[in-house]
Parts: C-alpha cells; structure tokens; sequence
C-alpha cells in the first residue's frame, strides 16, 4: 500500500462509482457520500456546475448543509475549476 502510493480499496471504490461522482470526488473536502449526494439531489456533475449550485445557494438547502459547507465546497470547486476567463 505505502510503496505503491495507493490503496487499492480506494481505487476499487473509485472504479465503482459513475464519472460526475469520481470528478467531484476529486476536489478537496468531497468523499463519495457527498459526491452521490451532490449529484443525485442537485444534479452536479462537474466543479463548474458545483459553483453555480454554491453561488445559487442550493447546497446550504440540502439536509445536512450550512452556508459554511456550501462556501468550502465552493471554494475547493474554484480552485480545481479551469479558469474560462481573464481577470478584469
């Protein structure tokens, strides 16, 4: 595991989830519970969309969700999210 660099259960556990899930999981602060979560009841598929579910405040709506996870969730989508545009 160690000298590897990985843990085999958390691949395995990647290969079993679908591709919006395994793209939200990437992002700092999202484990698969949240990822299934965000993307069942919100239908956030990438970091871009996870932005715009923060900013339109759907997230803090959800069960189980403040304003303050909405804005770390945020925060970790802008920061793995492609810039698409030059600062002003």
């Amino acid at each position: 595991m160690i000298d590897a660099g990985a843990m085999a259960f958390y691949d395995e556990l990647l290969e079993d989830q679908s591709a919006p899930v395994r793209a939200l999981m990437a992002l700092d602060g999202i484990g698969p519970k949240t990822a299934l979560r965000l993307t069942m009841e919100l239908g956030v598929t990438t970091p871009e969309e996870l932005v715009a579910a923060a900013e339109s405040g759907k997230i803090h709506d959800l069960y189980g969700f403040g304003a303050r996870r909405e804005a770390l969730l945020a925060a970790a989508a802008r920061a793995a999210a492609p810039t698409t545009h030059a600062a002003a």
